[in-house]
């Protein structure tokens, strides 16, 4: 799992709407979460979706620590 930030705050990935793939990184796609990119920086994640055109395939599924079930869904 890579890290593309620097915070302790919330973490995000990016996630297909149809698939249910996460973004793995560099243009690769896994079904298993523990292998996501994650973020932790908004401006990072809209740098990966434009340089992977991840626009308006996917949204980043933001999910904080300690809170279960709690997930915020946003369109890219």
């Amino acid at each position: 799992m890579e890290s593309s930030g620097k915070g302790a705050g919330p973490t995000g990935m990016i996630k297909h709407r149809q698939t249910g793939e996460y973004y793995k990184g560099n243009g690769q796609w896994t079904i298993d979460r523990a292998e996501a990119m994650q973020f932790d920086n908004l401006s990072v994640v809209v740098n990966e979706a434009r340089a992977h055109s991840l626009e308006d395939c996917c949204e980043f599924v933001v999910e904080v620590a300690g809170q279960v079930g709690f997930r915020i869904l946003l369109p890219l």
